[in-house]
């Protein structure tokens, strides 16, 4: 267990390793910072049993989402450095496709550069294009979560 970077929204709390009714110490070793949410579902469990816990299957799972709509444009409210960091795969139609400014998975659209075209500001003119999305992180295996629909 460990705080995401990403949730400024979450304070942390101290979650013990061996948690005091099962006989752990309370010591600095003993300790972690946890999220609030992960330090109350982990409850009295030790590590092991923790680790598969239907929480942290589900929380993995979402960890691993992409966001629903991600811009390359540093101005742009969808714009997601961390995210963009990591990698994303994005499928439009089945296909695999690399040129993507935008695109947004829920209204079904991804925005391509138009040719060289650059607006006032410097940005790629675009245009959207209407279809089935989907996006995956690059370091996602095919074997955790299948291929794209």
């Amino acid at each position: 267990m460990r705080m995401r970077a990403n949730e400024p929204h979450r304070y942390p709390t101290i979650d013990h390793i061996i948690p005091l009714s099962l006989g752990g110490p309370d010591t600095f070793e003993n300790t972690v910072a946890a999220c609030t949410p992960c330090n109350s579902a982990k409850a009295n469990l030790l590590p092991a049993e923790f680790q598969s816990s239907a929480f942290l299957t589900a929380r993995r799972q979402f960890v691993n989402t992409p966001p629903n709509r991600l811009s390359l444009d540093i101005g742009n409210n969808h714009y997601d450095r961390d995210a963009i960091a990591r990698g994303v795969r994005i499928f439009f139609n089945g296909r695999e496709i690399s040129n993507v400014e935008e695109y947004c998975v829920s209204e079904g659209w991804v925005a391509i550069p138009a040719g060289k075209a650059k607006t006032r500001a410097g940005r790629p003119v675009t245009i959207r294009r209407h279809g089935t999305i989907a996006v995956r992180f690059h370091d996602d295996t095919a074997e955790h979560f299948g291929k794209p629909e």
